[in-house]
This record gives C-alpha cells, structure tokens and sequence, in this order.
C-alpha cells in the first residue's frame, strides 16, 4: 500500500500534465500546483518538492525547472521503503509486525 505522500506525487504529476507540462515544469508553477492540490505552507512545498525528486518522479535541471520522468519511479523500491517505515513505526510503538 503506497503511502499517502507517494500518492499525492503521482496526482501533482497527472495534474501537471492536465496542464499540458509533459516534459518540464517551472518550479514556480509546480508550487503553485502543489499550493491549490495540498497546502501553499512554505514547509509543505519544501516537502513535496523533496518527495517528487525522492521517489523519481521529477529531477531539477536547475533551480526554476523540474523535469517530469514518469518511468523514472521505482514502484518496489518505494513499497520495500514504506514496508520498512511501517515497521519501524510500530516498533517504536510497541507492536510486532
């Protein structure tokens, strides 16, 4: 089960390319994109900004674009780092997996 971040990334890529930015997108705008779908806190953006280059789905030539690479997600290595994350959530809370 991806998590919800992941989640979110796939949609502000699909709400990218419902904005016809299939190859590049400004960084302004994907803020912007990201401002209206989740949240415009500074934080937020840091993260999601952060989280699209974490899990492939975007790498920044240079600091006002992003390039959109859709087949550059790893959908197992993802899963295997949730699974991972989740099992040391529940150890911290005191539950076996």
């Amino acid at each position: 089960m991806p998590s919800i971040v992941f989640e979110r990334c796939q949609r502000i890529v699909q709400l990218c390319k419902d904005k016809c930015y299939f190859k590049q997108v400004p960084v302004d705008e994907l803020k912007e994109i990201i401002a209206e779908y989740i949240g415009g806190d500074p934080r937020t953006l840091k993260l999601y900004l952060s989280r699209l280059q974490y899990f492939g789905f975007m790498k920044q030539l240079n600091p006002n674009v992003m390039e959109i690479q859709p087949e550059g997600v790893n959908k197992r290595a993802v899963r295997d780092q949730q699974e991972t994350l989740d099992k040391a959530i529940l150890k911290q809370w005191g539950i076996k997996a």
